[in-house]
């Protein structure tokens, strides 16, 4: 997708941006993002369109996001952006448009604050990750009932979804039965059902996707909802336990510890959880990063053999 194209999109639409001058801004494995902005009325807004035609399922990703932003814009006052689902008729694929939300990525802040001042940046996360795991539904699984199968329990809904990448992860010869082997005895080490109901989650919630006053220090948006899902919260905290603070263990433990005090439950219990989940954790990122290029599929090789223990399967 390029500008020409996606002017095209846009002209088909009654926002008005036709005169809106588009920058590419942002490029990865499966999205790219543009920047729609107005030079000769820069009080107009700005725009951002999320391009997923580079990903298999970007039609669903992007349903994904539109249908939680939507939500909770309805059902929270978090600070989530106004957005329109739009399709090009041309082949189909569909990208999402964003109105630009104040600030800057966390991460542009968190690694140069004092201590108080990580202390708040990190605990205005929780309370934001918090609010959106008290939005539950009747059911685990997809956000909408037209966006994939629906489970009435916990370990039915995460044990289909394992299924799902051991067997994508099988067929692209990233693992071998000795591996599926170890992930079929840790689900049948699966004791926790979590809360208990289904929760919300970010899917993706890292300090790349949470925006913050570079003056007040208080956030104000959060983006990137197109991995979200009735799960259990736990996934979440042990996807925040891998990814999202690089090098920086002590942030983790504050966020678990923070996170605990907010939920009224034992921070060393949450993290037996996340103990637990890690390894699947593993998995989704063998799946996602396998082929990218090559140093990161030689890394994920040593982790396969890190995490499973097995050697030359």
């Amino acid at each position: 997708m390029n500008a020409e194209h996606i002017s095209e999109i846009l002209s088909s639409t009654d926002l008005g941006l036709s005169r809106y001058q588009i920058y590419r801004v942002d490029s990865a494995h499966s999205n790219n993002v543009y920047r729609l902005s107005d030079g000769s009325l820069p009080n107009r807004p700005t725009y951002y369109l999320k391009d997923y035609s580079l990903a298999h399922d970007g039609n669903e990703r992007a349903q994904t996001e539109i249908v939680t932003i939507n939500l909770l814009r309805e059902v929270t006052n978090l600070p989530v952006p106004e957005a329109y689902l739009l399709t090009d008729s041309n082949s189909n694929t569909m990208c999402l448009l964003q109105k630009g939300l104040p600030g800057i990525p966390l991460t542009e802040i968190l690694y140069s604050a004092d201590i108080a001042q990580t202390q708040s940046l990190i605990e205005q996360s929780v309370q934001i990750l918090a609010q959106i795991h008290q939005v539950t539904s009747g059911s685990y699984g997809s956000v909408d009932n037209a966006l994939g199968q629906r489970y009435s329990t916990w370990q039915a809904c995460f044990a289909d979804n394992i299924h799902t990448k051991l067997d994508f992860a099988t067929r692209k010869n990233i693992v071998g039965l000795p591996h599926v082997d170890f992930f079929e005895k840790r689900l049948k080490n699966q004791t926790s059902d979590g809360r208990g109901h289904p929760a919300l989650i970010h899917g993706d919630f890292e300090p790349r996707n949470i925006l913050v006053d570079p003056i007040t220090l208080t956030v104000t948006g959060l983006l990137d909802f197109e991995s979200s899902r009735f799960w259990q919260p736990e996934w979440d905290l042990t996807r925040i336990s891998a990814n999202a603070f690089p090098e920086r263990p002590d942030l983790v433990d504050l966020f678990i510890r923070y996170y605990a005090s907010m939920e009224k439950t034992d921070p060393d219990e949450l993290k037996k959880q996340i103990e637990y989940y890690s390894v699947f954790e593993s998995l989704h990122f063998w799946v996602w990063g396998w082929g990218q290029d090559p140093d990161l599929t030689e890394y994920i090789r040593r982790d396969i053999t890190r995490v499973t223990g097995v050697v030359g399967a």
